[in-house]
């Protein structure tokens, strides 16, 4: 077991340690290792000599990155590690959608050992699985994370510098909605969305309205992958056949992108 003494202002730096001591093996007492931790915007540098750490770190996420070297690093005497972040940011998308959707739990203990690893974002992938009020059969029987559950995840992510990132779908992958007759009227073809129509853009304005009010990040992933069919189904029974789908997709693409400016 490893025992550090760790002299740092920062709050976040603390809450984050607190929390490792429940995935890793160490302790913080007053006879331990003395740990400065210091900001730089050089990059990460991590020292032991004297029998004294210096961490110097640009940002939490970083910090905790060398914090796991000097974990890796044991009870020796000495060591120096140096890493330029050449890396801008660095993330993990987790599908949640099928059939593996992540327990509160789960999450966590991925989020931290994402947070040993250097990563700074992680992506949530739900497709379906968010619990709206004014959307009760989205998620319906299935393990749909409540406004709460995000809440809670998007704190302790930060405890480590990592931003929680809503990844959504708005345009196809939601072959689950379209089971049920509530969602019939924004049904293009199988797990497509109805582009055009007005009751489409409703339901999308929801679920970013949602999004913006749970997670703290101001990024987000709108999904357009694989809607291959798009426009060959109600669209174009109701609006004909379209006859340039490049710009159907980027029609309805400026649309998503005002809902999603319009919430920040």
């Amino acid at each position: 077991m490893l025992n550090f003494k760790f002299i740092i202002d920062d709050e976040k730096l603390k809450k984050g340690l607190n929390i490792l001591r429940g995935y890793c093996e160490f302790e913080e007492t007053e006879n331990g290792i003395p740990v400065i931790a210091e900001k730089s915007p050089q990059g990460i540098s991590v020292r032991k000599q004297n029998g004294v750490i210096t961490i110097n770190y640009p940002d939490v996420a970083a910090f905790f990155y060398a914090f796991s070297l000097c974990l890796q690093s044991g009870d020796k005497e000495e060591f120096y590690f140096v890493r330029e972040k050449k890396i801008k940011s660095l993330g993990l998308m987790r599908d949640c959608a099928r059939n593996s959707a992540l327990s509160v739990q789960g999450a966590k203990d991925l989020i931290a050992n994402l947070a040993l690893l250097g990563y700074d974002h992680f992506e949530l992938y739900t497709e379906d699985l968010m619990k709206i009020d004014s959307l009760p059969y989205m998620g319906i029987n299935r393990p749909a994370y409540t406004g709460e559950i995000i809440r809670e995840l998007d704190a302790f992510a930060k405890s480590f510098g990592i931003e929680l990132v809503p990844c959504i779908q708005t345009l196809s992958h939601l072959p689950q909605l379209f089971q049920h007759s509530e969602f019939f009227d924004i049904n293009d073809i199988g797990p497509v969305l109805l582009v055009g129509e007005e009751k489409t853009y409703e339901f999308i304005e929801t679920v970013v309205k949602w999004v913006a009010e749970n997670f703290t990040s101001r990024k987000i992933n709108i999904g357009f992958d694989e809607a291959h069919d798009m426009g060959c189904g109600r669209y174009a029974e109701k609006f004909g056949f379209p006859q340039n789908k490049g710009q159907l997709f980027l029609s309805h693409l400026v649309r998503v992108t005002k809902i999603c400016k319009r919430y920040g």
